[in-house]
């Protein structure tokens, strides 16, 4: 019977194990897009800030919001300046 439970729940776990992107994959994805949509991203700041507006709403369509870190950026940050630590994952009711 015990082995019988184990399966289970070695069963209900696994695709569980696959679900869902960490926020540094993520956020690497996001920035990787915004690069090839403003190429021009490290020349100058209308570009850059873009970028990083560009970075900010797509955490957002995963399901990220800002952290409310004093040094993140709330968009019109450039690509290089939005952090990991600026992002967590949403709450069911925001």
């Amino acid at each position: 019977m015990r082995l019988g439970w184990a399966i289970l729940a070695l069963a209900a776990a696994v695709p569980l194990a696959g679900c869902g992107q960490n926020k540094r994959e993520a956020l690497a994805e996001c920035r990787m897009k915004a690069a090839r949509v403003y190429p021009d991203w490290n020349r100058d700041d209308e570009h850059s800030g873009k970028a990083g507006d560009f970075t900010f709403f797509c955490m957002g369509a995963k399901g990220y919001v800002s952290a409310d870190a004093p040094d993140c950026p709330k968009g019109r940050g450039g690509v290089d300046e939005v952090w990991e630590a600026c992002y967590r994952k949403s709450w069911p009711w925001e």
